[in-house]
């Protein structure tokens, strides 16, 4: 484990020589409250070695030391862990789920043991719940839906997609990615792409094979002509582009041509002062310039006037949590023309809508 007690794990394969290599990437929790959690506390392989399942008993995104289980299938092509359906959670708190994992030969039944689930006659004797992975075709058009994005819609429009930039496997070519997150659009239709694993931003003109390193490029790091970790991105009306830096906690404002960018928000160590950014997620820019930063380790959305040293939290900021007036790591966030907020609260499952000067949130989509 890492010194936070978050963990990870490897996989690895014996070779000819017996020798032993990696393979793929290491694999890290992504629940939204990765510290302490013992990512890697049980593990458990398909036969042929493709499927992962890998529990961490004391995560706790519904409740204390609740637990969870994250399965895996290994991507040739990237040669990353690709995660495989949704995360498993505990049903209690203080259950421990995810101490033992056990996956079939075919990786599609799962069984996880609760080391002291809360039961009704209150001993914490523990339990064991058998899971079985099921994929679905809501259209029945032989393409499941994960593949064709979402099941056909009423008036019969084809349910698949155009590549329009990538998809041509995982790496660092002017016409590929290393895993693109964040994406604006400018008045011509170019496409700027937070390149996250690659450090920069990549734009795409309309019909191009290949992109131009617009930003960053140059390797993780802090220097102003580097990014570590890019995820959202967005543009002014002067083609400025405004980074979310997530792993240098800080946004990054990029003149068009520049070869460095600016620091206008964060960029004081991880933390939750009011000069700080804890991994910065999403972001959106209003009418005035004002900038509204998913501060997603705080919990929290900050409004950061222009030339300000310092920002002002709008929304959140009172721990993670579900309450109307909480937030827990919220990734994106767009306004609409009167300034209210709507805000992709991850870990909630929900989108809240906050009205300026709003001390509660309001669930407009999802919540259940």
């Amino acid at each position: 484990p890492y010194s936070n007690n978050t963990g990870h794990v490897r996989v690895f394969t014996r070779q000819s020589d017996d020798s032993w290599s990696r393979l793929g990437y290491h694999v890290d929790p992504k629940t939204g409250n990765d510290n302490n959690v013992q990512f890697g506390s049980s593990v458990s392989l398909s036969g042929n070695g493709s499927i992962l399942a890998v529990g961490y008993p004391e995560e706790y995104t519904t409740g204390n030391e609740a637990g969870a289980v994250t399965v895996y299938t290994y991507n040739s092509s990237s040669n990353y862990w690709d995660k495989k359906g949704s995360n498993l959670f505990a049903e209690s708190t203080g259950d421990r789920f995810g101490s033992s994992v056990s996956l079939s030969d075919d990786g599609n039944t799962l069984a996880v043991g609760a080391q002291y689930s809360d039961n009704s006659n209150g001993t914490d004797a523990g339990s064991v719940r058998v899971f079985e992975f099921s994929i679905l075709d809501s259209d029945d058009d032989g393409i499941v839906d994960d593949e064709d994005n979402c099941p056909n819609i009423a008036n019969g429009y084809s349910t698949e997609g155009t590549t329009v930039a990538g998809g041509n496997s995982h790496g660092s070519a002017a016409n590929q990615f290393k895993g693109p997150f964040g994406i604006a659009l400018d008045a011509s239709g170019n496409m700027y792409i937070a390149d996250y694993y690659g450090h920069r931003i990549q734009k795409w003109v309309p019909g191009a094979t290949e992109r131009t390193t617009v930003a960053g490029g140059n390797g993780q790091g802090s220097a102003a002509n580097q990014l570590f970790h890019p995820y959202g991105i967005t543009l002014d009306a002067s083609g400025n582009l405004y980074i979310a830096d997530s792993y240098n906690n800080r946004i990054q404002k990029w003149a068009p041509g520049a070869s460095e960018g600016t620091t206008v928000a964060g960029g004081n160590g991880y933390g939750s002062a009011a000069n700080q950014l804890d991994k910065p997620q999403g972001i959106a820019l209003d009418v005035s310039g004002n900038l509204y930063i998913a501060d997603g380790g705080n919990e929290r959305i900050q409004k950061w006037v222009p030339g300000a040293s310092e920002g002002t939290t709008v929304a959140g900021g009172n721990g993670y949590g579900s309450a109307a007036n909480q937030l827990h790591t919220p990734h994106g966030i767009t306004l609409d023309a009167s300034g209210n907020m709507y805000i992709a609260d991850t870990y909630n499952n929900r989108i809240q809508k906050w009205a300026p000067g709003a001390s509660e949130g309001t669930t407009v989509a999802g919540g259940n």
